[in-house]
C-alpha cells in the first residue's frame, strides 16, 4: 500500500493545495487552489489577519516584495479558508497561506514588520 505524508498544516480539513499565480499587493494574491474532486478555484485572495501597505505607498514595494520572497509565483503552498463566508467585503476568499514547510506567511510578514494586525479579515 502507498502512503503519503502531508505535512502537519496539510492535514486539516480546510486546507486545501494551492498554487500562487500573481502577487497583488502584501496581503493580496491571486491563487489557484485545488478543492478535490477534479476541482479547482482560481480567484484573488487577501491574506486573513493581516493588512499591509498598499503597492503604491513607499512601504508598498517592500511588503510586496517581502510576500514574494515567501510565496513566489509559481510556488505550491497550503491555503486555509477562513470567515463565516469565507470573503471579505471585497469579495476576495479569505485564507492562511502556509508554505510547503508549513511555515504561516501572514505571521511572517507580521513577525518582519512588513504588515500589522487586521481583524476584519
Amino acid at each position: 500500500m502507498l502512503s503519503i505524508i502531508l505535512p502537519v498544516c496539510a492535514m486539516s480539513m480546510n486546507v486545501d493545495r494551492g498554487e500562487v499565480l500573481r502577487i497583488i499587493d502584501g496581503d493580496t494574491v491571486e491563487v489557484r487552489l485545488d478543492v478535490g474532486y477534479g476541482f479547482e478555484i482560481h480567484d484573488k485572495a487577501r491574506i486573513y489577519g493581516i493588512n499591509a501597505p498598499e503597492r503604491y505607498t513607499p512601504e508598498g514595494p517592500v511588503a510586496t516584495s517581502f510576500l514574494a520572497s515567501m510565496a513566489p509565483v509559481g510556488s505550491a503552498v497550503y491555503v486555509e479558508r477562513m470567515g463565516s463566508d469565507g470573503r471579505d467585503k471585497y469579495g476576495r476568499l479569505l485564507i492562511k497561506v502556509y508554505t510547503p514547510a508549513c511555515k504561516d506567511v501572514g505571521a511572517a510578514m507580521l513577525d518582519a514588520g512588513q504588515a500589522v494586525p487586521y481583524k476584519e479579515g
